[in-house]
């Protein structure tokens, strides 16, 4: 992908900082390529009136100030020659690494056509585990990768663990020479 999801080219400069969209446009025409756009949305489900109004709990704030603090979920639908099973994910707002995901057989989808559900499920682990989470940088976390960004939370979390446990050390062990020195 040469531009991210507003069109922008920041991922291609931070990816290949000599390149500049005009260059980009000029290649894309000399080699008969051009983007498309994205297909209208059709609407997938209807909600039931009689149904309970559901509160909506991160009142529509999808950032999170360090991972694993609010996970949020979203739902995406496949379509299959078997059928049309659909995928639920949890999302990490921090880091957006996919945290969690789960494939059903109810609904119909948008997007990439598999034979069966366990082409579905396949093609799901490698884009989830594979690509998004281990190799897709993400431009709301300054194009950093997602699995790298929660990595570097966990590391800085266990050093500060660390630090601390050591400092607590030292304080409990100057406490007990003091006490041994007045007795």
């Amino acid at each position: 992908m040469l531009f991210d999801a507003d069109g922008n080219v920041r991922f291609v400069q931070s990816a290949l900082p000599h390149l500049t969209p005009y260059r980009v446009q000029k290649t894309m025409r000399e080699l008969g390529i051009h983007g498309i756009a994205p297909k209208a949305k059709k609407r997938a489900t209807v909600p039931d009136e009689d149904a309970p109004a559901r509160p909506d709990l991160v009142r529509r704030d999808f950032t999170s100030p360090v991972p694993t603090y609010k996970p949020v979920g979203d739902i995406t639908y496949l379509r299959t020659g078997q059928g049309l099973p659909y995928l639920a994910a949890v999302m990490d707002p921090n880091t957006r690494m996919a945290v969690g995901w789960s494939l059903s057989e109810h609904m119909y989808a948008e997007g990439r056509s598999c034979r069966t559900r366990g082409d579905a499920r396949a093609c799901v682990v490698e884009f989830v585990e594979a690509f998004y989470n281990r190799k897709r940088p993400h431009s709301s976390i300054g194009y950093q990768i997602p699995a790298a960004c929660m990595q570097a939370f966990f590391g800085r979390a266990r050093d500060a663990f660390a630090e601390e446990a050591e400092a607590n050390d030292v304080a409990a062990s100057g406490s007990g020479r003091k006490a041994v020195q007045a007795a």
